[in-house]
């Protein structure tokens, strides 16, 4: 292309995108600059339509300290840049303790570049991070997407505008760069007369992107296909668009046969079973990403024994990343996290008579009692301290009298119980199965028992029996807790 052109093309291109995606950005976006071309050709595009629509940009500069005197003399340089464009500026590194620390890699130092652009944005109220990856770079993530093993999504390579994890969720990355080469920028700066950094850390094999970059896409060039990166770029515009339609259709079949509540998701077994395949797998990737917060590419290996599962023997789970479980009842599956290491607690099959009032210690839950006259207040906590690895629960029961005896255990053959809003008791297990508590940890679940009935099932629900009344005259106060790990 004629070098005169680019300027242009880019430029409208850059203002095209920030038009598109005007209600994503907001007004206030960081730019990560390295000093290189790319990032020099996004913010000086950038920089030209910041009056017309009334940008704010803020230059954030990541030093990884991997390149000595060169990192410095990038830091000076993007400085330099920022007071030239009267432009605020941030810089960040990685610290040498974390150096000693951690063996850097790619991922590492990725992880640390993104953590820092972030703590940026969030600090200044910035919507947005504009990052200046090229379309080269789109094609060697796909190429690295591919030798991992990939989906259609890992096909469909980078998008202008891309959502982050659950932590970072209101931050959008910003690519307005993937329609140009590298030498397009390398164009751009050369025309605009911008003078840009070299990273000489971009030619070293240490890094898997690099090899791709420098031996792989040379090879596939000579060896195979000349204009391999059309075809790539042609690969994921049809991955895109198909991708696209999948998650669509997913969408609305969600809605009908899946429940988000509490931090977990429910799945109607028999619905989902009759869905086709690929629906199945698009379903439950965007249930493990909208609980987790993180990429479905880390759960990857897992969908297909999920599938499995939901045509296997009822009871069974999977332990899947980070402490969440995939569990497959008779009518329901479900994802969760598993935050009180229920499964860990112990089985009480025993009767424990519990002291009223006082202070009781049953095999490591500490049970509380007294009889207090707030007879017309309802009290119920429900408390759970994931830092201090401690769940607590208080209710106030009708207390019948000072008469009665209580007792706790967990669940055995024949136990039935009256929820609270009930005419008629039930069999325990089926109130467990109707509340979706999983299989494997019903057995842990601590009763409280007023003489012979189900008074109450901490963290779950009280007996109608054991409801206060106008009649009542004291309340029996119980609190249960336990420390977890």
């Amino acid at each position: 292309m004629n070098k005169s052109k680019i300027i242009y093309k880019i430029n409208k291109s850059v203002k095209q995108s920030v038009i598109n995606h005007d209600k994503s950005l907001g007004k206030i976006i960081v730019i990560a600059l390295s000093g290189g071309a790319d990032s020099l050709t996004m913010l000086y595009s950038l920089y030209s339509i910041k009056k017309q629509y009334d940008l704010k940009l803020h230059i954030a500069h990541f030093n990884h300290n991997q390149r000595g005197k060169e990192s410095l003399n990038d830091i000076k340089f993007v400085n330099n840049i920022a007071k030239k464009l009267n432009i605020p500026i941030t810089i960040g590194e990685l610290g040498k303790s974390d150096i000693k620390k951690l063996t850097i890699n790619e991922n590492i130092l990725r992880e640390f570049r993104y953590k820092f652009l972030n703590s940026v944005a969030k600090k200044i109220g910035a919507k947005s991070i504009a990052l200046g990856h090229n379309s080269n770079d789109n094609i060697e993530t796909i190429l690295m997407n591919i030798i991992r093993g990939t989906g259609l999504e890992g096909l469909s390579g980078m998008q202008t505008i891309n959502n982050q994890k659950k932590t970072h969720k209101s931050i959008k990355i910003f690519r307005p760069l993937l329609s140009f080469s590298h030498q397009e920028t390398i164009n751009y700066c050369l025309k605009s007369g911008i003078e840009y950094r070299e990273d000489s850390s971009n030619y070293s094999n240490c890094f898997t992107r690099n090899k791709i970059r420098l031996d792989l896409i040379p090879f596939l060039e000579k060896n195979f296909n000349p204009a391999i990166n059309n075809s790539i770029n042609r690969l994921s515009n049809i991955a895109f668009t198909d991708i696209n339609y999948i998650n669509k259709k997913a969408d609305d079949i969600i809605k009908n046969i899946t429940e988000i509540k509490n931090q977990s998701a429910y799945i109607k077994k028999f619905k989902f079973k009759s869905l086709d395949y690929a629906i199945q797998r698009r379903i439950l990737i965007k249930l493990i990403t909208k609980l987790t917060g993180e990429s479905s590419n880390i759960y990857f290996n897992h969908i297909k024994p999920m599938i499995n599962l939901m045509n296997a023997k009822p009871g069974q789970y999977l332990n899947l990343k980070n402490g969440w479980i995939f569990y497959v009842d008779y009518k329901f599956a479900q994802i969760y996290k598993s935050n009180t290491n229920q499964q860990q607690l112990p089985t009480i099959y025993k009767k424990n008579t519990i002291q009223v009032p006082g202070k009781t210690s049953i095999k490591g839950w500490i049970i509380e009692t007294e009889y207090i006259k707030e007879k017309d207040k309802y009290i119920y906590k429900e408390y759970q301290n994931k830092k201090l690895n401690k769940i607590e629960y208080t209710i106030g029961l009708n207390s019948f009298g000072k008469n009665k005896k209580l007792y706790m255990r967990t669940r055995i053959d024949g136990d039935r119980f009256q929820p609270l809003g009930m005419n008629n008791s039930q069999k325990l297990q089926d109130f467990m199965t109707n509340l979706k508590i999983p299989k494997n940890l019903r057995d842990s679940i601590p009763l409280i028992f007023i003489e012979d009935n189900i008074a109450w099932i901490p963290g779950y629900r009280i007996s109608e029996l054991s409801k206060t009344t106008e009649s009542t005259k004291e309340q029996l106060l119980i609190k249960i807790s336990r420390n977890l790990g």
